[in-house]
């Protein structure tokens, strides 16, 4: 049996018989707008319209597995289920209910193939349902769905951040910024820079290239031995008086260099973030407001110490390469990093998230490269843009990887199409 969630999914995508639709009570129904998705406390979807006897209702939708389950969730004391004017349930089992017109979705879902099913979950496969995927099974209903999934869960994080530094926005854009450029091993660490470095220290030395460096490397406890080189030597002295100057503790936490490429070495990502925030007085609230791509990637274009020409460490000389930040660490701190944060403000100030942004964004964006989407097939091309690449990283994450192939709406489509 699926959960209330996956009821949930199949309301939004609206993947039931809508043929002669007619509530518990006999009344028709037509379903004019489903309703935007809840992040709050409250019915399952607000702002939805529907027609009851061809009169027409606004108000908001509320999701059960059963209809009895409104009083086991006691919603018949709760205020905000006043303006409730549908209760969608998979099984109606209270015929006294009278709070609002009743649908049951028992007779008109159709319902996974058991013996599809069944092969799926025995598969041996990484993707459980490789033998049997195919790109169109992703439809555009669904990919949506999984990507407006995903950026809900980055925008509930990133409120958590708001309410954790008392809605200053500087703060968080600095913090989630020096997250993403550390990537996945040295996150963790970057993070705890921008977390005992607040950016109002930052904005100090924004026209001081040397004294920021100083900041940022010393915070990372990158400069707690002597040098060879006269630049970070340099930097090392910078960073004593202004650590006791801002009363500043060095991070707890490690960076890492280990297996991994040098130019994804810690020092190279952090001479780049020092290179960004110097750049262009005020940048991070630049990328807040700034919407075209063509702009936002110009900002990236920057210059970094001449010093990191031929070095990848300190003291150690290598051969002269580009240090510049490339494409593909660009369009991941574009998804990662700014997209959420644009949403995020549009909710804070709207009270709903625009995801038109986050489609036509991740629309303009090249795919980024990840292991997984070979699991799902061998010959077909799967993702074109950074929207049906985060879609598909999504959908692994979420159920592939977990085997909840009864909640994918992916199978459900397989197993009306095979």
């Amino acid at each position: 049996m699926f959960n209330e969630l996956f009821l949930q999914k199949i309301w939004f995508l609206q993947y039931f018989n809508k043929n002669d639709l007619k509530t518990e009570c006999g009344k028709t129904l037509q379903i004019v707008f489903p309703g935007n998705a809840n992040l709050n406390a409250g019915p399952d979807f607000l702002n939805a319209r529907i027609q009851l006897n061809e009169i027409e209702w606004a108000g908001n939708i509320e999701i059960h597995l059963k209809t009895s389950d409104w009083f086991k969730h006691a919603h018949q004391h709760d205020k905000h289920y006043s303006n409730v004017i549908l209760h969608v349930v998979y099984l109606n089992d209270r015929y006294d209910f009278y709070q609002s017109p009743v649908l049951t979705l028992k007779n008109r879902m159709i319902h996974l193939k058991k013996d599809l099913l069944n092969e799926i979950i025995r598969s041996k496969y990484s993707i459980a349902c490789f033998p049997f995927f195919k790109k169109r099974y992703l439809t555009e209903e669904i990919k949506k769905h999984l990507l407006q999934s995903r950026f809900e869960r980055k925008c509930a994080e990133i409120i958590d951040l708001l309410k954790f530094t008392h809605y200053d926005w500087e703060q968080v854009i600095w913090i989630l910024f020096c997250k993403n450029m550390g990537h996945h091993v040295n996150e963790n660490a970057f993070k705890n820079i921008a977390l005992n470095l607040p950016y109002n220290i930052i904005q100090k030395y924004e026209t001081d290239p040397i004294l920021l460096q100083s900041l940022i490397f010393g915070m990372a406890g990158l400069l707690d031995k002597e040098f060879i080189d006269i630049y970070p030597e340099q930097l090392k002295t910078h960073f004593q008086r202004l650590k006791i100057f801002h009363a500043l503790k060095s991070s707890l936490t490690d960076v890492f260099f280990l297996r991994m490429r040098p130019m994804n070495f810690p020092t190279i990502r952090l001479a780049q973030l020092s290179a960004l925030l110097t750049s262009h007085i005020g940048i991070l609230n630049t990328f807040l407001i700034e919407d075209d791509l063509h702009h936002l990637r110009s900002y990236f274009k920057v210059q970094l110490n001449d010093y990191w020409e031929n070095h990848f460490v300190f003291d150690k000389i290598s051969a002269r390469s580009s240090k510049m930040i490339g494409e593909d660490l660009i369009n991941n701190i574009l998804i990662n990093t700014i997209i959420p944060l644009k949403i995020t403000r549009s909710y804070v100030r709207l009270g709903k998230i625009d995801f038109s942004i986050v489609f036509s964004l991740l629309n303009q964006i090249k795919p980024e490269s990840n292991r997984i989407f070979q699991y799902f097939s061998e010959n077909e091309k799967l993702v074109e843009s950074a929207a049906d690449s985060q879609a598909m990283i999504e959908l692994y994450n979420s159920f592939c990887s977990q085997k909840k192939c009864e909640e994918c709406l992916v199978a459900y489509e397989m197993s009306q199409n095979n």
